[in-house]
């Protein structure tokens, strides 16, 4: 899908951020998050290291069914970086091209990155889709689900893992161990102008 003689444009030297097809790519990692789906309250349970290793890196969506007149009313601990429900609802629960519904009434109100960079792997994708569940650090700036006042039973997770053999399968270029750290920020943000934008997303 990625342009193979990019001669005709005059260009000698390039990178391959300027002839990836990102749309094929984002179609791609989209059917297989979707493959990668758990209700909340199962997710602790059902999904163990085989499924989601630690310290790998990728892509997660986290999805929900509750109206936005009801996210509004999630409260956010005062003195936090906690994404901030109240506010962000408010201003672009009327705007056109918020994510809608994809599954059932679900749809997709954050998505993110997680994962080492470079040589550091003390940080992964499981481990950041944790901290959206759980953070105790007021100064990192997550979601907090089980310490707010929400019904877990409306809310889900997805991912897609750049390490996975078989999604390296799917897309070779993952195999290039600096993939997340060049391409995962703009996979993450094309996903959303592809989708549409999760209201709940601040950056």
């Amino acid at each position: 899908m990625a342009i193979k003689d990019a001669s005709q444009f005059g260009i000698n030297k390039y990178k391959f951020s300027d002839l990836i097809d990102y749309k094929h790519y984002i179609e791609i990692i989209h059917k297989v998050q979707l493959e990668n789906f758990y209700p909340l309250n199962n997710f602790r349970e059902d999904l163990n290291t085989m499924l989601l290793p630690r310290k790998n890196r990728g892509l997660y969506w986290i999805w929900s069914e509750e109206s936005f007149e009801n996210l509004r009313l999630v409260v956010t601990n005062p003195g936090t970086k906690q994404v901030p429900f109240h506010t962000l609802i408010t201003q672009r629960k009327d705007l056109d091209y918020v994510c809608k519904p994809m599954i059932r009434k679900l749809r997709v109100v954050y998505n993110g990155k997680g994962g080492y960079r470079k040589r550091s792997k003390g940080f992964g994708l499981r481990e950041r889709i944790f901290q959206e569940l759980n953070c105790s650090d007021y100064r990192t700036g997550t979601l907090h689900l089980e310490h707010r006042n929400i019904d877990q039973s409306k809310w889900a997770i997805s991912f897609f893992n750049f390490d996975c053999p078989q999604n390296q399968a799917l897309l070779p270029e993952l195999k290039n161990n600096n993939f997340y750290d060049d391409y995962a920020g703009a996979l993450e943000v094309g996903w959303r102008l592809h989708y549409g934008a999760p209201i709940l997303s601040r950056h």
